[in-house]
């Protein structure tokens, strides 16, 4: 198995090039850099999210949690609950492809700076939380072809990049 490269301070026609013509996942440790303020870390991210209308009452493709929510858990219930901060040992990922909600969040997380603005921004996309969650059991994604931005918007995450057979 060979281990995924991890890249700063580089150029559209470095990714272009060296990783997505040739479909390599790549890691770029700086792509938060334009993100609220340089501040990522300061950021609650599930008050900042509960508190826009658009994306309280958005309905994510896909979304994965520990926390037993029942079967009719929606964003607002788990963003709310996530708001509290009482709360430890947690992760949320979710996949966004609600346009509205989309382009809330591209002001949010907004394009990487290695990206041309001619490049259509990804319709789809992971956003990663979690809170003091440790695990050894990676967590499956469901990942399209082509691109595809993965963003840590809060706590960490191992990610292991698997190719899909068949």
């Amino acid at each position: 198995m060979s281990k995924t490269d991890h890249i700063s301070n580089t150029s559209y026609d470095d990714i272009i090039n060296r990783y997505l013509i040739k479909s390599i996942p790549v890691v770029v440790q700086d792509a938060k850099k334009d993100w609220i303020n340089g501040k990522i870390t300061d950021i609650n991210f599930p008050y900042l999210l509960l508190n826009n209308e658009v994306l309280q009452d958005s309905n994510p493709c896909f979304f994965k949690t520990n926390l037993r929510m029942g079967h009719n858990a929606d964003l607002k219930t788990i963003l709310t609950k996530l708001a509290n901060n009482n709360i430890t040992n947690w992760f949320f990922h979710f996949q966004n492809c609600d346009l509205p909600t989309v382009k809330i969040l591209r002001v949010i997380v907004p394009r990487p700076y290695f990206l041309s603005p001619h490049v259509p921004p990804a319709h789809y996309n992971w956003l990663l939380m979690s809170n003091e969650y440790e695990t050894s059991i990676f967590k499956s994604l469901e990942l399209d072809a082509g691109l595809v931005m993965i963003s840590q918007l809060m706590g960490m995450n191992h990610i292991r990049i698997s190719p899909k057979y068949g």
